[in-house]
């Protein structure tokens, strides 16, 4: 991204941006510190809750002023808050290993209990990642309706469909994974249903950081490689005040990022 205009340019179309941050030296040290935390777990089958917790390393990252800064401006573009001041609230990995599967499309708005413009994550990439490893995928423009799509529950039925069977297939402790995807707005033509917005793959350089506005659809497919992960670390910023919700599964706690 060359300037800030250019950057909120994209930010306001798209409802995401990607652009290179860190060095091959600092990924390498995500990569040795987030494996330092795995084989103390012991577990790979599920995301890593709040690694910041545990690592030095990845606070320190939360707490990178080029991504408090980067956010601070998006946020503020987006409520019209000059000076705009932000916090953290949670951090997770993404581990998704060799023949893992991916994540059905949602947008983050659900889970944040949000007004739109007060909520910004981030997706720092690990490793390279691409259609083959399960990159995320877009639907660009789609946070511009300002819409809350649910995940089909026992309450929201009307807006799209459970898969029993891929619902068997989540990680224990993490139900919203994979099926029940979030409705993607669309419309008929001639007889077929078309997307209101086209979902477009989305690869990454290790080290690129991704910021993604909340209302944004986007999800990833499966891991099909061999011997390739696509790891990532996410953080979740808000506007600095903003009223807090806890979640369900994934507790969140406030992070100052400025101390």
């Amino acid at each position: 991204m060359k300037n800030k205009k250019e950057i909120i340019n994209t930010w306001e179309e798209n409802g995401f941006i990607n652009f290179p941050l860190f060095t091959s030296e600092d990924v390498k040290e995500m990569k040795t510190e987030l494996m330092r935390l795995l084989e103390e777990r012991g577990d790979v089958s599920k995301f890593y809750e709040h690694p910041h917790l545990k690592s030095e390393l990845f606070l320190k990252i939360t707490k990178d002023k080029r991504l408090v800064s980067m956010v601070e401006t998006l946020i503020g573009n987006d409520l019209d808050i000059p000076d705009c001041k932000i916090e953290a609230t949670q951090t997770w990995a993404y581990l998704k290993p060799p023949g893992s599967l991916g994540r059905d499309v949602h947008h983050n708005i659900f889970y944040s209990h949000a007004n739109y413009g007060e909520v910004v994550n981030v997706t720092i990439a690990i490793d390279d990642s691409d259609e083959e490893n399960g990159c995320l995928y877009f639907y660009p423009g789609s946070h511009s309706d300002r819409m809350v799509y649910p995940i089909p529950d026992s309450s929201h039925t009307e807006f799209a469909s459970k898969d029993e069977e891929r619902i068997k297939t989540n990680p224990e402790g993490q139900p919203n994974e994979r099926g029940k995807p979030c409705y993607v707005p669309g419309n008929w033509v001639d007889g077929e249903w078309v997307d209101k917005y086209p979902k477009v793959y989305v690869p990454m350089k290790a080290g690129s950081v991704t910021p993604l506005n909340s209302h944004v659809l986007h999800g990833s497919d499966e891991n099909k490689t061999k011997d390739r992960w696509r790891r990532s670390f996410l953080i979740q910023y808000q506007k600095l005040g903003k009223i807090q919700s806890v979640g369900e599964h994934m507790k969140r706690e406030v992070i100052d990022v400025y101390n």
